[in-house]
């Protein structure tokens, strides 16, 4: 005769996690009991498992770490709205809602009143990523500055790290081989017709005003029903469920079971490591948190930000494995032939040659440039960024041709239009023309044409130079300003 065997089956449960039992709305970090919300809209959860949260009433940015306890980032600890960039407690919020966490640990904001998204940095400091700085809405697309937004509700980040925002969607766009494509309805009606919970396959679930939305490890989705009050789940294949709240609409507060437990107007979710669901409760002003639901948790590495720059750059600065040595202004720097040579032409061809100075142990000796510079245009070809002043710009730029290395040259050429002042047009101009760095020798001439009566204002001695150096630069920058007449 077999023995039945039996199993504990874990019941769904729904208890407070932080903030009020009793609906109270207020501003308090501290203990899970003790803290307070005020319209608690957008969640996420970071790496180490704490829950990031928009407290949009009270214009701010909260931590809820695992145990419940809570901690502004960001934003008024009064519920004073507003819009500053800076530190963590002067930065100000005017109703922040959707929140998303970078591979770097920065929180990402749809600051909606604001009409923004802004970016709170691990040690709390705010800035605006994109949108207008003095709450002007509208619509644009472009640079950051010159976007426009009309209350942005929600942010996600992609793989690649791009941010995407927007209101809640209500469909769900699919990808094939050639991109984005199609858009389909995966649950609830096609006719914009709500309803009361029920449990059904796709096209025959209702919701009311859905709002936030999570997905677990095994693809199924989690709905905050905002207007049914209530958690929905959402399988792969479209049926929906109710996860915890109320079958027929009913708002309140109630912990407990999930079927007994009470939310009013849920705001969105979040899936932990452990398969549980942590809810903003908005109109009970708290954080509620649904238990032995049978999701999958999703566990998330810390990718953390690309190294690959550093990397090279400390090698460069560590002559450990470095297998070329050059000599500049009596300096040694030493760097490695594999990287110069899959980097530059001219380095491709020297190392290929029977010279004796490319033979192993040799010194190669650099003439025409200084060290400072030299080492800035190796730094570019391990790292493909280029630092720059006014006292190397010219002899990199010089190497940078001499090297083939067009890019670095065209960086320089751009750092001399956009930094040039009346005490550098001169000089830029002299060497430009007697190295016949063409394109700098036009962006000067330009230069000095435009604004040839403050230069002479500002820097007399340095026209007097001009017509020292070159009296036929002289007579073309008088013949440019009398066109120009």
């Amino acid at each position: 005769m077999k023995r039945a065997r039996t199993e504990a089956c874990a019941v769904a449960t729904v208890s407070v996690f932080s903030g009020s039992r009793e609906g109270e709305n207020g501003f308090a970090d501290g203990a899970a009991a003790d803290a307070r919300f005020r319209s608690p809209a957008g969640v996420a959860i970071d790496v180490e498992g704490n829950l990031i949260l928009a407290d949009s009433d009270n214009h701010c940015i909260r931590k809820v770490t695992p145990d419940g306890t809570v901690r502004t980032l960001a934003g008024s600890r009064e519920g004073e709205k507003g819009f500053a960039d800076g530190a963590a407690a002067d930065a100000r919020f005017y109703w922040p809602e959707g929140v998303a966490i970078d591979a770097e640990g920065n929180i990402i904001v749809a600051d909606r009143n604001n009409y923004c998204i802004r970016k709170v940095t691990p040690d709390g400091t705010v800035s605006t990523l994109a949108g207008s700085r003095e709450g002007e809405n509208g619509f644009a697309d472009g640079a950051a500055a010159g976007a426009r937004f009309n209350w942005p509700a929600g942010v996600a980040i992609d793989a690649e790290g791009n941010l995407d925002r927007g209101r809640q969607r209500e469909r769900l766009h699919s990808q094939g081989d050639a991109g984005w494509h199609g858009c389909a309805t995966l649950a609830g009606s096609r006719e914009g017709e709500d309803g009361v919970c029920r449990t059904a396959h796709a096209a025959d679930a209702r919701f009311r005003g859905p709002e936030g939305v999570a997905i677990d490890a095994e693809g199924n989705i989690i709905v905050a029903d905002s207007g049914n009050h209530c958690i929905r789940k959402v399988t792969p294949d479209g049926t929906v469920s109710t996860l915890a709240g109320s079958r027929e609409g009913e708002d309140g507060f109630a912990d407990g079971a999930a079927a007994d437990a009470r939310f009013d107007g849920p705001y969105s979710v979040a899936i932990d490591a452990d398969g549980s669901v942590l809810v903003a409760d908005n109109e009970n002003h708290c954080i509620r948190k649904l238990t032995n639901c049978g999701l999958t948790g999703r566990w998330c590495p810390t990718i953390g930000p690309p190294t690959v720059l550093e990397d090279m750059l400390h090698m460069l600065a560590d002559d450990a494995f470095a297998d070329v040595t050059f000599e500049v202004e009596g300096a040694r720097i030493t760097a490695h032939r594999a990287v110069l040579v899959s980097r530059s032409a001219y380095f491709r061809g020297m190392f290929m040659s029977p010279c004796r100075e490319t033979r192993p142990g040799a010194v190669i000796v650099v003439h025409g440039t200084t060290s400072a510079a030299f080492r800035s245009l190796l730094a570019y070809l391990y790292s493909d960024s280029l630092e720059l002043d006014d006292d190397v710009v010219i002899d990199v730029m010089q190497k940078a041709r001499e090297y083939q290395l067009t890019r670095a040259f065209n960086m320089c050429v751009r750092y001399c239009r956009l930094h040039v002042q009346s005490t550098t047009v001169v000089p830029w101009l002299v060497t430009a023309d007697t190295a016949r760095l063409d394109e700098l020798r036009e962006a000067m001439l330009q230069h000095l044409r435009r604004h040839f009566r403050s230069i002479r204002a500002e820097a007399p001695e340095a026209l007097a130079a001009l017509v020292r150096a070159s009296p036929d630069l002289v007579l073309e920058v008088m013949n440019r300003l009398s066109d120009r007449l």
